[in-house]
């Protein structure tokens, strides 16, 4: 909390948190994670050995895993504790506590949590160490009190050494349990203190008026003092218990460090008998050879040890009887020793591994720890570093030890386990298996002649296992004196592959390649035929019938890899074909004849694809088969140009660009395409002889369905503009089954939403690509990396098919198509046949349903839950599918991921996330974090749109962590690592941290995932910047930009108003000013020429009849053609004032009301023109659409005005309705409030055709104007500065609504424009809720504008001046220049224009 210097109490406050959170060091938080990280993989490994002693155990039959046994011995009866039973417990025990300690620090010092628990948390620790050193210290004694040979030697009795131990262990354990409930009381009792004194302190600092409350400091005094008299009494109870602790440390470490000794003696016996051993037995075994009658002799020599052949007259059963009568009298004693040695072994791993090194290590951690209690005790500084140092050391020693023994246990319990892989491994073995082949049976007396021996070929074992560890075979010898000499009864025993054998069990069929061992275990089992061999991953699923069939494979001669074909290098790929060169090449000339430019060919192209492609006949053609022909004809063409782009990219590898949009709002894509292509001439007279008009094709497209405002329209100007500037791009985007809506009109005005379906009819331009399908993962359980930043896992969940259709994007005269990218959503699983056999048909779609409806509709109503996660979905389905596109695009050149942002710069179009690169980099290519972040920092950039509060959007964390729960590990994990960062750079400064969390909002996310940020227009780029403040004092102003929107001329100009498009180029000579929109200013030298400024005149006449004819044909009202034409064509928002513009409308028809019919016959006539659509759950803005069709009505039954006013609101604007809108437009409304509209590109198409603009000073409108200056623009309204002061006025009731709107809003309310309960919410907003968007303090100022537009309009040649002056100074906001600007300010791309084919 920050101090207040009038606030007396603060102080306090902060003291008292002062003494009480004790401020760590710095690093400390990622310290604890590391503890908690080695903490781990000790208790994995704790149990990992555990278990392997648990099997020991279980082969071991005559032992068990004890923990205590009671042991006769000479000197009496014994309690033994198995030291390492013990310390695989205790260390389990440990660890978990440490790991509850660790996690009481970080609660206490990193989240300043409770410390009720503090004390308790830290003194279990001691105990539970104490204990396990304690526990195994005691093994150890009792190996050393019962060692042979030793019992005589010992200062004390073993009971007496017993009695001293377990009784001086006790009492140190008593006074340690003691510590451990005296801290925890005490601490919790202090805490218990400090709260109430912490919480009475801020209830009086809150409380504070200027006085200070004696009264209530007087009331904390009992608990202060409480506090004090507790830490004392908790001072005096830890010095109390202090000897105690020390006393059991020395007294364990001296038996931990004298059990060394022991050693030293123990390897020595360990080494002497097994010479004792080694000499007996080599004795022995010459004496028993000799007694073997010559023919089993060679039968063994041959390497039938362990079959059970007889000779003719049965002289090899005597003669293994003879050999196991001598074992009985003569290798007892060996075996005793060997049993002798295999004790002294176990004991030599006990005390090595575990006595040496895990009850030192163990007990220097207690002494840390306690010493660290004593100190916090006292009240001392906490010595962090020294804590920190001494807890961190214990845990990587703990952990290195732990692997030493896990390492000492595998080898001497599996090492000696593996059978040698082959019987000619060593020389030296095979100079023993006589010796080997007569011990096979020696140790076990009671196996007889009809027992038979366990055959396995391979290198595992089977069957039944020994009832003992005794040796039954051994080699010639052993190198190491220290290495094991007992191995386990079912030691395998080699004999040479092919040696016959004669069983009462039938051989297995299938015999051993030659030089293959077989392995006998004894003779406790059967003989056991081989396993068959796993079948590898690579196998033929039906291996038979291609074994059988006798046919070789045919070798394919090409193949596509899962990351697309690259030929060798210096191979150009014009020059790669599947089969037989010359073929293809003499097949793909013949093709290329079919897409020649001349009007035969294009009619041969066109009648084909009508004829074979639609399958109709020539008398059974209509408008709709025609265009379809038509557009594959032309697809055709851009489909050449497209091969040609990508196989040129593909081969001078150049960086690309990836544009990310939710929307591309394409409009009809033939006339277009014809007109990039520069073919519409040339298809015009191919249609026009085939019997079509080419106006009736272009009628008869539809919309593409993929957007819905600017943003979507502004993409795909972007594209046409890539792919005339040349530069190397991809766009990526969803495909929308039904677009946003289709929107219609109810009886009472009101907007309703129908499916739009444009794709009933097929879309031509499409290519489907089934072969580049992705899948995408939702839901399902997330694993987090280690330390939060290693590899995780996602698994589980729903799997959906990510299908790509590529969309070809032609450049204006240029080579170059590159292409946008759509995914649709396909379920992988698209019917369920056991559901639908149960009855359940539903169910039996459900899967499928649930998956296709992530692609159904653009921008679905999020007022539900339902409707946000399935907003979510989209974004991620869309985002990871196009990054798998480009990855695997990427992973063709072979190249390392740290280059991946030379080659690849994504755009995000708004806010849309970062996280699923990051996720792929991190859990699928094994990156490191860092590394990680980086790329992806460096390959994104990010425009903002908008400072709306929806357009930052917020993502629920529940509904993010249900849907995606890896990505929200990974935004929590960014989060931290960010506000770290923060943190480092401005120390102290909690207010910056607070307001740059990133973990629910998404624009903050792109903006640290991004290495540029920029805005849309100037002073749209510098509200970025202020509200985005504290990430412009982090990353510094240059990670902010600002590129202001553009358009392209080809489609907003050439393409919907070709008459005033001829007459430029006309003018100009040239029209080179279609990719250089600069050039037209070179129109101002004609702006005063009568004679153009009347064509000028004249195509503005024509633009405004081809509107007023299609309102008429659709709409059914006449249109006044001499009016002037008032249009606002955009989205319904509240923050873009079409309310205000109606208001102004119908304030204008009340005016009209009061003049006499001469009076209104001196008005200029108007027309108001509305269009756009609402969101489906936006109600304010579907009421505003039903406001305007009310008085469109009212207007137009009214006689008295319909020649001096009309409204009009044409339903379901798209960009085809917009190419005949914007042309016709004598004046554009752009009148957002100050400071909400980011840029605007509408107002530039309206100014592009030549109409004037109305507006405010908000977005673009401010930069139009310093093109074309001040006095060609209608600008009113209140600055953006003064925004906020006056909605606080509005806030505290200080504003006054000015008597023109109050008339207005009174006639609203009189009901003269029908119902006027229907209309009264949209009213509140302006009258009731503090009219946020400030349509009360401009309507004056607004009329006032619409004043000068009339008078300026009388002027007819001042008005085409204007109108000519705007369009020659419309350079700056051409689509390619801000493109340009892209490529060299953010994408660092260069343009790479591709060579005529």
């Amino acid at each position: 909390m920050a101090s207040n210097s009038s606030n007396p109490y603060s102080a306090y406050v902060e003291q008292l948190e002062a003494q009480v959170y004790k401020t760590p060091s710095e690093g400390f938080k990622w310290r604890l994670v590391a503890l908690y990280i080695l903490n781990g993989l000790a208790v994995i490994g704790a149990i990992t050995q555990f278990t392997l002693l648990w099997i020991d155990a279980k082969r071991k039959r005559n032992e068990s895993l004890w923990l205590f046994r009671l042991v006769q011995r000479p000197q009496g009866r014994f309690i033994v504790t198995n030291a390492k039973v013990a310390h695989c417990i205790m260390s389990v025990v440990c660890l978990a506590i440490g790991m509850g300690l660790y996690w009481e620090l970080w609660k206490v010092y990193i989240d300043h949590g409770s410390q009720a628990m503090l004390g308790a948390w830290q003194i279990c620790p001691a105990l539970a160490f104490y204990t396990h050193g304690w526990l195994v210290s005691w093994g150890q004694l009792q190996a050393y009190l019962l060692t042979p040979d030793q019992i005589n030697k010992h200062m004390l009795t073993p009971m007496v050494a017993n009695t001293l131990f377990v009784g001086g262990g006790i009492l140190m354990g008593a006074g340690l349990i003691a510590s451990c409930v005296t801290l925890t009381h005490y601490s919790r009792e202090i805490w218990d203190h400090y709260v109430v004194v912490a919480n009475g302190l801020k209830t009086l600092e809150n409380n504070f008026n200027g006085t200070v409350d004696i009264p209530g400091l007087f009331a904390l005094q009992p608990e202060i003092q409480a506090i004090s008299r507790t830490s004392q009494t908790l001072k005096t109870a830890t010095f109390g218990v202090t000897p105690f602790i020390v006393g059991g440390i020395l007294l364990v470490t001296v038996v931990n460090f004298g059990s060394i000794a022991l050693t030293r003696i123990v390897r020595g016996q360990i080494k002497q008998k097994f010479e004792q051993l080694q000499k007996s037995e080599s004795q022995w075994t010459q004496e028993s050879i000799v007694s073997i009658p010559a023919d089993d002799r060679r039968r063994s020599s041959a390497g039938q040890s362990g079959g059970r052949r007889e000779s003719a007259n049965g002289t090899g059963t005597r003669s293994r009887n003879n050999i196991r009568n001598m074992s009985r009298d003569g290798i007892g004693s060996q075996v005793a020793q060997a049993r002798q040695i295999m004790l002294l072994q176990k004991a030599e791993r006990d005390l090595v591994v575990i006595s040496a090194m895990v009850g030192s290590v163990a007990f220097v951690a207690t002494g840390l720890t306690v010493w660290s209690i004593v100190q916090q005790t006292l009240n001392r500084t906490f010595a962090w570093p020294v804590v920190e140092f001494g807890l961190l050391s214990f845990n990587w020693l703990y952990a290195g030890v732990l692997a030493i023994t896990y390492c000492f246990f595998c080898h001497n319990q599996w090492v000696n386990l593996t059978p040698p892989a082959s019987a000619n491994d060593s020389k030296s073995r095979q100079n023993s298996m006589q010796t080997s082949a007569v011990m096979v049976s020696l140790q076990h007396p009671s196996s007889s002649d009809n027992d038979q021996s366990t055959e396995k070929v391979g290198g595992d074992f089977t069957g039944s296992q020994p009832s003992s560890w005794e040796r039954k075979g051994s080699t010639s010898s052993a190198l190491d004196p220290l290495a094991p000499a007992i191995k386990p009864a079912h030691t395998p025993i080699t004999i040479p592959a092919g040696a016959g054998s004669r069983s009462t069990t039938p051989e297995p069929t299938s015999q051993p390649e030659e030089g293959s061992t077989r392995i006998l275990w004894g003779n406790h089992g059967q003989n056991m035929p081989p396993p068959p061999p796993s079948p590898k991953a690579n196998e033929p699923i039906n291996a038979f019938f291609e074994q059988s069939s006798g046919q070789a494979k045919r070798k394919r001669l090409h193949k596509r890899s899962a990351t697309g074909f690259l030929p060798e290098k210096g191979v150009q790929l014009k020059e790669v074909f599947p089969g037989d060169a010359e073929v293809w090449k003499d097949a793909l000339h013949i093709a290329s004849q079919d897409l020649q430019s001349d009007v035969p060919s294009i009619s041969a192209s066109i009648v084909k694809h009508i004829t074979t492609t639609l399958a109709k006949a020539p008398f059974n053609v209509d408008d709709l088969s025609t265009y379809q022909a038509t557009a594959l004809s032309l697809r055709d063409r851009l489909g050449k140009k497209w091969q040609d782009t990508q196989t040129f990219y593909t081969e001078k590898n150049p960086k690309r660009v990836y544009y990310f949009s939710l929307e591309f709002l394409m409009g009809k894509s033939l006339d277009n395409a014809l007109l990039n292509l520069g073919q519409k001439d040339e298809y015009r007279e191919s249609v026009s002889k085939l019997g079509f008009q080419l106006e009736d094709l272009l009628d008869v497209e539809r919309d593409a369905g993929l957007g819905n405002g600017g943003l979507g329209r502004l993409a795909a100007c972007y594209l046409d503009s890539m792919s005339t500037t040349n530069l190397p791009a991809w766009g990526y985007g969803l495909r929308y089954q039904y677009g946003i809506f289709r929107q219609l009109l109810s009886p009472d005005g009101a907007q309703l939403e129908v499916p739009d379906p444009w794709l009933d009819h097929s879309n031509p331009w499409e290519m489907a690509r089934l072969d580049a399908s992705v899948e995408v993962k939702f839901y399902g359980e997330a694993i987090r990396g280690e330390g939060g930043k290693g590899p995780g896992a996602w698994t589980g969940g729903l799997d959906v098919l990510a299908v790509p259709y590529d969309l070809p994007i032609p450049g204006y005269k240029t080579d170059n198509v590159n292409n946008i990218r759509l995914y649709s959503s396909k379920p992988k699983k698209a019917f369920d046949l056991a559901s639908f056999n149960q009855g359940d048909y539903l169910g039996s779609i459900r899967e499928a349903e649930e998956a296709e409806n992530i692609t159904r509709v653009l921008y679905p109503n999020d007022n539900t839950l339902e409707g946000k996660v399935l907003r979510l979905k989209q974004q991620y389905f869309w985002t990871s599918a196009s990054l798998a596109d480009i990855i695997r695009r990427f992973l063709k050149l072979s190249l390392p991921w740290i280059l991946f942002p030379d080659h690849v710069a994504i755009q995000l179009n708004d806010t849309h996330p970062t996280l699923e690169l990051m996720r792929v980099l991190v859990d699928e290519e094994q990156q490191p974090w860092d590394t990680a972040w980086n790329i992806v920092t460096r390959t994104f950039g990010y425009t903002n749109h908008t400072v709306l509060p929806e357009a930052l959007e917020k993502w629920p964390v529940p509904m993010v962590q249900h849907l995606l729960p890896r990505h929200m590990q990974l935004i929590f994990d960014i989060n931290l690592n960010f506000l770290q960062e923060v943190e480092k750079k401005f120390p102290g400064d909690y207010a910056k941290m607070c307001c740059s969390h990133v973990f629910d909002r998404v624009a903050y996310l792109a903006i640290i995932g991004s290495h540029k940020v920029n805005g849309v227009a100037e002073l749209h780029s510098g509200l970025v910047k202020e509200m985005m403040h504290d990430f412009v004092d982090f990353f510094g102003p240059d990670h902010f930009g600002n590129v202001t929107n553009g358009i392209t001329a080809r489609r907003w100009l050439l393409q919907c108003n070709p008459g005033l498009a001829d007459l430029i180029t006309s003018k100009l000579a040239s029209d080179t000013w279609l990719t250089d929109l600069y050039r037209l200013k070179e129109l101002v030298q004609f702006k005063d020429d009568p004679e153009f400024q009347k064509k000028w005149y004249e195509i503005k006449a024509q633009n405004k009849d081809r509107l007023a004819t299609y309102i008429e044909k659709n709409l059914g009202i006449t249109i006044n053609r001499k009016g002037l034409f008032d249009c606002m064509t955009k989205r319904l928002h509240e923050y873009k004032r079409q309310t205000m513009a109606i208001l102004a409308v119908i304030y204008r028809y009340l005016q009209l009301k009061k003049l006499s019919p001469q009076q209104r016959k001196n008005v200029v006539p108007r027309v108001s023109i509305f269009a756009g659509k609402a969101a489906p759950g936006y109600y304010i803005a579907k009421l505003t659409i039903q406001l305007i069709n009310s008085v469109c009505k009212t207007v137009a039954a009214d006689k008295d005005v319909s020649e001096a006013l009309q409204v009009v609101f044409i339903p379901d604007y798209s960009v085809g309705l917009a190419e005949i809108i914007i042309p016709a437009s004598d004046i554009s409304e752009h009148i957002s409030t100050a400071g909400t509209e980011a840029s605007g590109t509408s107002n530039m198409k309206y100014c592009l055709n030549g109409g004037l603009l109305i507006g405010t000073q908000d977005g673009a409108n401010l930069e139009i104007a310093e093109e074309v200056g001040d006095e060609n623009v209608f600008f009113f309204g209140n600055l953006t500065p003064d925004v906020p002061a006056l909605r606080k006025a509005h806030h505290f009731g200080e504003a006054r609504h000015p008597p023109e709107l109050t008339e207005t809003i009174n006639a609203i309310r009189s009901g003269l424009f029908g119902n006027p309960s229907v209309f009264e919410p949209l009213l509140s907003t302006i009258s009731e809720d503090g009219d946020y968007y400030l349509v009360s303090d401009d309507f004056c100022s607004y009329l006032e504008a619409q004043k000068m537009v009339d008078q300026e309009y009388l002027d007819t040649p001042s008005w085409t001046k204007k109108s000519i002056h705007t369009v020659a100074h419309m350079g700056k906001f051409s689509s390619d220049r801000a493109i340009l600007q892209y490529a060299e300010e953010i994408w660092n791309v260069e343009p790479l224009k591709v060579p005529p084919s």
